[in-house]
């Protein structure tokens, strides 16, 4: 990646006071956007308030910013190609549910948009990857709503967020509902789900156009279920622990 976006990470990570969930609601691996995704690297740049002291040795091990408002808890917190940072987890008021709306950061200018969630999913504690493209980012299953209140279960829906637009848009349904999965990208572009609450018996895949397969020859059922760590090795295969510390 070059240096804009990772500047941009830095800034994202100072000003979210809750980044610490970023960590826990977070999965899949670190990948690399295609170069057509880019854009010019002077548009955005690392920049500190006026008049705020800059430490000595802050190149070296970093600093954090003065702490900002943000219109949404931001449980989940996404870094897109052109450097912006799209997040959601509650409505305006705190309160537990992404079925309403989710934000978009820019960096540029200090700005947050609020958009409202029309895709009926809300997609607290869903999994989310940047896809390879670097134009979309992809969203796994999450929460479901009553009406009145969240149920802490799965849901089996998939979305896509359009960086062009800061669109949300629901997407084919995925075989297994998943509720604290995670996603991870493979070595192809396609998208290896596993985990989350209704889907720990089986992982899934996502294909390039978007459908999904179920890998009825893998067997997680005695893996929890609560965010796996999976990571891609370099021949392919997929290494992972859950959270009891169960390795395969």
């Amino acid at each position: 990646m070059s240096a804009r976006p990772l500047q941009a990470a830095i800034l994202a990570l100072s000003t979210i006071a809750a980044a610490v969930l970023l960590a826990a609601c977070g999965g899949g691996g670190d990948d690399e956007v295609a170069p057509a995704a880019q854009v010019d690297d002077s548009a955005r740049s690392l920049k500190l308030p006026p008049g705020t002291p800059v430490n000595a040795d802050a190149h070296v091990r970093g600093q954090f910013g003065p702490v900002q408002p943000w219109p949404v808890i931001p449980v989940h917190a996404v870094l897109t190609a052109d450097g912006r940072v799209l997040s959601y987890g509650t409505d305006g008021s705190g309160r537990q549910t992404a079925i309403f709306q989710y934000a978009v950061w820019d960096s540029l200018d200090n700005s947050h948009t609020t958009f409202s969630n029309g895709t009926g999913t809300d997609v607290f504690c869903s999994s989310q990857i940047l896809l390879p493209a670097g134009d979309k980012v992809f969203i796994a299953g999450g929460d479901n709503w009553t009406g009145t209140g969240t149920t802490n279960t799965g849901n089996n829906n998939s979305n896509l967020f359009d960086t062009a637009g800061s669109t949300l848009t629901r997407q084919a349904n995925m075989n297994r509902a998943r509720w604290y999965s995670t996603s991870t990208m493979l070595l192809n572009g396609e998208i290896y789900i596993q985990g989350g609450t209704g889907g720990t018996d089986r992982p899934e895949i996502r294909a390039a156009d978007g459908s999904f397969r179920l890998l009825s020859g893998a067997n997680t059922g005695g893996l929890d279920f609560m965010y796996p760590r999976n990571f891609v090795a370099p021949d392919g295969r997929v290494f992972g622990f859950d959270s009891a510390g169960r390795m395969y």
